[in-house]
């Protein structure tokens, strides 16, 4: 799971950042992923939201389908759960993640 948390943490980071309405960096939310063999996002669920029930629901739905940069190992717990914490600098994660921001 290790090597996988960066893979995770790389391709969320990049479509957040290319997502306008994400506002990447600068809120809070919990969320469970369910990912195929394949490496796609079957199912995106909030736990935790971000106080905006709207920007909620997109979430989850930028999330589901999302392709993941490389597929998970066979043995991933799923679902993961995966943390959206604000950032100090969240145009320097989007540069570093390979989107603009």
């Amino acid at each position: 799971m290790t090597r996988y948390a960066g893979v995770l943490q790389n391709t969320v980071t990049r479509a957040l950042c290319q997502w306008t309405g994400a506002q990447f960096g600068r809120y809070r939310a919990s969320l469970q992923l369910w990912i195929g063999r394949n490496g796609v996002v079957r199912q995106a669920r909030v736990l935790s939201g971000t106080g905006d029930a709207r920007r909620d629901e997109a979430l989850a739905g930028v999330l589901s389908g999302l392709i993941m940069d490389a597929p998970p190992p066979a043995d991933l717990p799923q679902p993961v759960t995966i943390v959206l914490a604000p950032r100090p600098d969240p145009r320097t994660d989007c540069r570093l993640a390979g989107a603009a921001g």
